[in-house]
């Protein structure tokens, strides 16, 4: 069997065994060290992923498939828009501003878990954009943030980091 054809089994947090691309298994780094450090035996035992859902996964393998063919160039940093269709290809800007915020959370934690660097750049990015000029209150209220400082509390925070408010 060539690469081209080899698949792995990975099993995710819900137990369903899923086949992913070899070239794609081995983007995480993650996989790729079990996979290296597997015995002949184990060759066809799944690769258990406990920390991401079958559906996260198969946005983790339209991303890798994707940058395959068409690599994710560098994103700018500090971003200039909060729109990051704006500084990225089309189709990593329509693929990752096209997730709901919860959605966005989750991909960010499997590429982190999964150890894909491009993915959580580009997920990580999108969430600055999200929050970019926007204030605390709209900040909380798009990630769903509960505020558990008194007013007090939150007088004396803003006293300590006035500086951070003014660089702004």
């Amino acid at each position: 069997m060539s690469e081209t054809d080899k698949k792995i089994k990975v099993l995710t947090e819900e137990g369903t065994e899923v086949e992913i691309p070899f070239k794609i298994a081995q983007m995480s780094k993650l996989i790729h060290g079990v996979i290296d450090d597997r015995e002949e035996d184990e060759e066809d035992e799944a690769v258990p992923i406990p920390n991401v859902k079958k559906e996260t996964l198969d946005k983790v393998v339209e991303f890798c498939e994707k940058h395959l063919e068409d690599p994710l160039p560098e994103i700018e940093k500090p971003l200039r828009t909060n729109k990051l269709s704006d500084v990225v290809p089309e189709f990593y800007g329509t693929f990752i501003e096209s997730l709901e915020v919860e959605k966005l959370y989750e991909l960010i934690l499997a590429a982190n878990y999964l150890d894909i660097k491009d993915l959580l750049e580009l997920a990580c990015a999108q969430t600055a954009a999200l929050m970019r000029g926007k204030t605390i209150p709209e900040i909380r209220e798009l990630f769903n943030i509960e505020n558990d400082f008194t007013p007090e509390e939150e007088a004396q925070i803003r006293e300590e980091n006035r500086w951070a408010e003014e660089a702004i």
